[in-house]
This record gives C-alpha cells, structure tokens and sequence, in this order.
C-alpha cells in the first residue's frame, strides 16, 4: 500500500512538473562542469558501444590513463567480483569479465575520483562516497545473490544511485537542506519532502544525470524508481535493488544492521527480486565487511571533504 501511495503523488508530481520554475534537466546543466565524466571514459565507452571492438581496442583505450589503468586492475581483482584468476593487464581483465563489466568499472572507477567538492556546509564529499560505495557494494552482492541485474551494472548503479544529492547541494543547498529537515521532523521519506518544497526529488535529477550523459537505459531506470520500483517499465529488478541497497544504507549508516524488520521494506519489491529480510541482512552485514576495502580502491585521489 505504501508503494503504491508512492506512485500516485510520482505521478502527480511528473503531471506538475513541466510547470515548475526549475526542472532536473536545469539544474544537471548547471552542474556538467563539476560532475561530469573525464574523456578518458568517454572514449572506453564509445570502444565498447562498437560493434567491431575487440578486447584489445577497449584495453588500449583504458591504459591511456596510467592512474585509471592501475585502478581498475586494482577493483578488477577485488573479491567482491569473484573472479578467482589474478588480471594483471587491461586486456586479461576484459577477456574474463567482458567488455560491458569492465565499461561499468570504469564509468564507477573514473565517476568516483573526478567529481569535483560540494563546499557546502554540512555537507561532507567523505560522507557521501563512503555511503555511496557501501550502497554500490549491497547492490553488487544482490545482484549476484538475484541472478538477475550483472553485478557491475548493479555496483555502478548503486554508486551512482544518490548523485541526484550531489547535484541538489551544488545548486540548490537551502532548500534541499530544508526538506531533509522537513523529512526527519515530519517522520515522512525525504524523497516525499524533496518534491513538496522542490518540485522534483533526487531520484528525478540522478536520472536527468545519467540521461545527459548517455548512459545505459537499465542506470536511468534503476536510479529513476529506486523508490517506487514497480513503476520502472523494463527494469523493475534493478529499480527493486536498488529500493534495498538504499535501505541497507541508511541502516548501516545507522549503525542499525541488525533489526531489518524496522527498515520499513515493501514486501512487493521483496516479491520482485525473490528474497526475504533474512537475505536482505545477510546482504548487508557482508557489505559492511568489504565497503571499506573498496571505498580505498575506489578513492585513490579523492581526498576526504
């Protein structure tokens, strides 16, 4: 009942919208010099988006850039993706992941080292990353429990999931402030909050986000419904774990792992993804384990804001 109350005011809020002072188009143009995508993953991605690529053409693409070549080994070989044998080249890893995951590492390796600061008060870039790729490492490990989203789409996408935030404190830091002190106040979701004081929540700008830089449909969609997830028409799956990586995250931030039956989880996007709360935990409480390891990984430049 909840997440279909949810859907009715999304979709009041999309009917509304186009009248709206500001849109999440305007403010992600506002923002494409701070949080934009370096050119060195531009290139990889058109490597890859060719159908006459080969393996060796996306590793040349990559090994370009010496730092991003030793980072994405660096994650390549990390447990969290299972891959027993050791890739000690570019092109080693993208003859035993594929072309597709290795594009996703990149997009997640290269997204989380060249966003530029959030100088806003209260708000710390350290925070957000360290949320960000706890977020990104439930995403992966449901992704592979659920067998259906590709676990580095699942980590990119869980990574990404709150860049609607990053945007929001760039350009509107008052208001997006005052609705997360609306939420906690009003005991209500900060998503709700968002649009009754903005017009739109960082559901809709992390969407606009990946729409303007051409990612991949199952990203928009994933991050678009990650609070209503059986809105998404294609990919109600990824949308579904993403609902429950958002989840765990905020009970891990919490410090609160234990008690997923207080998590307020819908039982519908349980029914999606095939799992119950004990699975949910599992998920989490593993994540807790290696998020550290690969914040470090990830974050090589990124120094803590």
């Amino acid at each position: 009942m909840r997440l279909r109350r949810y859907a009715v005011q999304c979709k009041h809020t999309f009917e509304i919208h186009n009248n709206a002072m500001t849109t999440p188009r305007e403010l992600v143009e506002q923002t494409t010099d701070l949080f934009s995508l370096p050119e060195v993953y531009l290139q990889v991605k058109a490597v890859v988006e060719d159908p006459g690529a080969s393996s060796a053409d996306v590793a040349d693409a990559i090994s370009i850039d010496p730092g991003l070549t030793a980072r994405l080994l660096k994650i390549a070989n990390c447990p969290l993706f299972g891959c027993v044998a050791k890739m000690d080249s570019v092109e080693r890893a993208v003859n035993l992941l594929g072309m597709q995951q290795v594009h996703y590492l990149t997009l997640a390796t290269t997204a989380a080292t060249s966003f530029k600061s959030v100088d806003v008060e209260g708000f710390s870039m350290y925070h957000f990353w360290t949320n960000s790729v706890y977020s990104a490492t439930v995403a992966n490990l449901l992704g592979v429990r659920s067998r259906s989203f590709d676990s580095g789409t699942a980590f990119v996408a869980g990574l990404l999931r709150d860049i609607g935030h990053l945007v929001m404190y760039q350009t509107v830091p008052e208001k997006t402030n005052a609705a997360r002190l609306a939420a906690q106040t009003r005991g209500i979701p900060l998503a709700q909050s968002e649009r009754e004081i903005l017009g739109f929540d960082y559901t809709q700008i992390g969407a606009q986000w990946v729409q303007c830089w051409q990612l991949p449909d199952s990203l928009y969609e994933a991050i678009h419904y990650q609070c209503a997830p059986t809105l998404a028409s294609r990919h109600q799956q990824d949308a579904a774990i993403m609902y429950l990586s958002a989840r765990g995250t905020e009970a891990w931030s919490e410090g609160d792992l234990e008690t997923p039956e207080e998590w307020a989880i819908d039982q519908l996007v349980l029914d999606i993804v095939e799992m119950n709360l004990d699975d949910v935990k599992d998920v989490a409480s593993d994540a807790a384990t290696t998020a550290v390891q690969t914040l470090d990984l990830l974050m090589t430049r990124q120094a803590a804001a």
